[in-house]
């Protein structure tokens, strides 16, 4: 693989697949493989062609859970190296909370299956994780995160919130006024 330097970057959306943000807002699209919308191929877990401290944001929506425990840890601290001072990262990951209480609520175990194991449709789309806030908090500390910058985030109120993507999941699927908000979105401040 050849290391490209990309430079002044602002907007990193990291395993975005086929659903990117627009790059005329600044956003550079990036996942492992390509598809329509990729801007640049790239292992997010590693971004070795990304220069530390050239990032102003990163938004990582249910991508943190598809890497294995060594893997993850290391990605939020490559993540945490490359933003700038006070830049941003949004991240979703299924909030295992949520899945509990919709298993006592409804005991469908059929309904998480996807949020527990992920899709399975193709090799990466495997879940290896769970979080709850407490448990994504303290890797984002490990990771060099000050406490004080860690907070959830409302997907509502993000320019990213034209993507449809899991930051939005919901069951009942999509009913955003009554059901439950199946993903934790927490943003950190390097």
């Amino acid at each position: 693989m050849t290391n490209i330097i990309v430079q002044n970057l602002l907007k990193l959306n990291l395993g975005c697949w086929d659903r990117p943000l627009p790059t005329m807002n600044g956003w550079i699209n990036i996942d492992r493989v390509y598809v329509p919308g990729v801007d640049l191929v790239e292992d997010s877990r590693y971004l070795r062609s990304i220069k530390n401290g050239s990032v102003d944001v990163i938004y990582a929506s249910h991508i943190l859970d598809q890497f294995m425990k060594w893997e993850y840890q290391s990605a939020l601290k490559r993540w945490h190296e490359v933003l700038k001072e006070h830049g941003e990262l949004y991240i979703s990951v299924p909030d295992f909370e949520m899945i509990a209480r919709w298993y006592r609520k409804t005991g469908k175990l059929e309904d998480l299956q996807g949020l527990l194991h992920g899709g399975q449709d193709h090799a990466g789309w495997v879940r290896y994780r769970s979080w709850d806030y407490n448990t994504l908090e303290m890797d984002l500390m490990d990771a060099g995160f000050p406490s004080g910058g860690i907070q959830r985030y409302d997907w509502q109120h993000t320019e990213f919130a034209v993507r449809d993507d899991y930051s939005q999941a919901y069951l009942p699927h999509m009913d955003t006024k009554n059901g439950l908000l199946m993903s934790l979105n927490v943003k950190a401040i390097k």
